[in-house]
């Protein structure tokens, strides 16, 4: 009898012990609801970004400076015939019959370029121009940044597919009166040439008319 007792309460102290390591290990456990999806730290970004060091370098030539000295020159037939002032001793290049670029002589194109174009026959306002630019820009470029938006023009920079930071400065001219926009005055250029860039806009635009 006393032999059964022994044995009796060997076998209470063995479970009560079992129970007291799983009380002991229900307390160190985090709380945690079956079916609930606990969160995990991120690995990396959701989305791409770019960061200055991933850049292509920048052409080295010097920035393009405010107040370079412009001449008048002109394309195509009266009555949409546009004249306007363009740099002096730039190089003048034929992209199309309604579209003209001019650019330092030697200068890469990944510098600084002006680009004249008559968009007439677009027959869109200089809203919507510049509503299709920023559409356009987002789908094909990368980290695409609207700068301004107002008035008639449109500053943005972006990423291209070389992975050069470019900075452009777009307006939209309405030369005839109506709705439409008659032409485009485009400045793509460097972020270091932005001032430059900004000014050479305003005083081809300034200067434009249609004949």
């Amino acid at each position: 009898m006393r032999r059964r007792a022994a044995a009796v309460a060997g076998v209470l102290l063995v479970v009560g012990a079992g129970a007291g390591w799983v009380a002991q290990r229900t307390v160190d456990a985090p709380d945690h609801v079956p079916g609930e999806a606990a969160p995990v730290p991120a690995e990396s970004p959701a989305l791409p970004f770019t960061t200055d060091e991933e850049l292509t370098p920048d052409p080295p030539q010097p920035p393009l400076e405010p107040g370079v000295p412009l001449a008048e020159t002109s394309f195509g037939t009266t009555p949409t015939r546009l004249v306007f002032p363009v740099p002096v001793g730039w190089q003048r290049l034929t992209n199309a019959p309604n579209e003209f670029r001019w650019k330092v002589p030697g200068h890469p194109q990944d510098t600084y370029v002006l680009r004249v174009e008559h968009v007439g026959s677009q027959r869109r306002t200089i809203a919507e121009h510049r509503a299709e630019r920023i559409r356009s820009a987002k789908a094909q470029e990368l980290e695409v940044d609207v700068l301004d938006d107002s008035g008639d023009g449109l500053t943005y920079t972006y990423v291209d597919d070389l992975g050069q930071r470019r900075h452009l400065v777009v307006r939209w001219l309405d030369l005839a009166g109506g709705p439409a926009a008659e032409a485009e005055v485009n400045v793509s250029a460097r972020v270091r040439d932005a001032e430059g860039a900004a000014d050479l806009s305003r005083r081809v635009a300034g200067g434009m008319r249609q004949e």
